[in-house]
């Protein structure tokens, strides 16, 4: 790990242990990688939270002002936590629905989310809809999901549907990514992968020894590891629109 997120990673997400699958703090640093975002103090969406580790990062490290959004975690948890980290100012959290957020059109200068948009983004024209139109001009939507390296003729492989179930069609592929986002008039970069953050991300959290860690290391152990990777999606809205 770079110095990027280098401490803060291993004062949070080592001491507290606040998390909930692959540590997000490194695939949020590998999206941050050569990206300039520009000056501090950032108006941010951070869009299915968790337990708020990247707000508590971009409020502590870049002076931002967070709005830390989850469906599945108390907002009155997640207040407590950035209260202890004297981040309460900085972080505004809340419990909402994505397709229901309380925002203004051209509110954020960046949008960040890290293993949480497959569960609510795949449907056709989403993310321009209700992604795109939070974004300032100039800015920028930084996602990091769970996909598949290819994608399956007929049924998907056995293994992977017991792992996960009926969350197997949120996994796409880069190619299925690149034609769901799509590049449009309004946006002025549009970058999709595979990234390089996939063994490290989820060995730190087998590392925790979590039950559901223990049981992700077993799928592993069995070969789920050939199946998945982690797919970045990065967009910068046009500066023109």
């Amino acid at each position: 790990m770079s110095n990027i997120l280098s401490q803060f990673y291993y004062d949070i997400s080592k001491k507290d242990l606040n998390m909930m699958g692959p540590n997000t703090l490194m695939l949020l640093e590998e999206l941050l990688t050569n990206l300039d975002m520009g000056k501090k103090g950032l108006r941010i969406l951070d869009l299915g939270c968790g337990h708020g580790l990247n707000s508590l990062y971009f409020a502590k490290e870049q002076a931002a002002t967070v709005f830390a959004i989850d469906l599945w975690i108390s907002a009155s948890d997640n207040y407590k936590r950035f209260k202890g980290w004297g981040l309460a100012d900085n972080i505004i959290p809340i419990h909402a629905d994505v397709h229901d957020l309380p925002f203004a059109n051209e509110y954020f200068d960046l949008l960040v989310c890290i293993d949480a948009y497959h569960y609510f983004g795949t449907a056709e024209g989403f993310f321009e809809q209700k992604i795109m139109s939070l974004l300032k001009p100039g800015g920028y939507a930084l996602i990091a999901i769970p996909g598949m390296k290819q994608q399956f003729e007929g049924q998907e492989p056995e293994l992977m549907k017991e792992w996960c179930g009926e969350e197997i069609s949120s996994f796409l592929t880069v190619n299925q990514w690149k034609r769901l986002i799509g590049h449009s008039d309004g946006t002025e970069l549009v970058q999709i992968e595979e990234m390089n953050t996939f063994e490290e991300a989820w060995q730190d959290w087998f590392d925790t020894k979590h039950e559901y860690a223990i049981r992700d290391q077993q799928f592993f152990n069995n070969g789920l590891n050939q199946y998945i990777n982690f797919i970045s999606i990065i967009v910068k809205k046009s500066e023109l629109t």
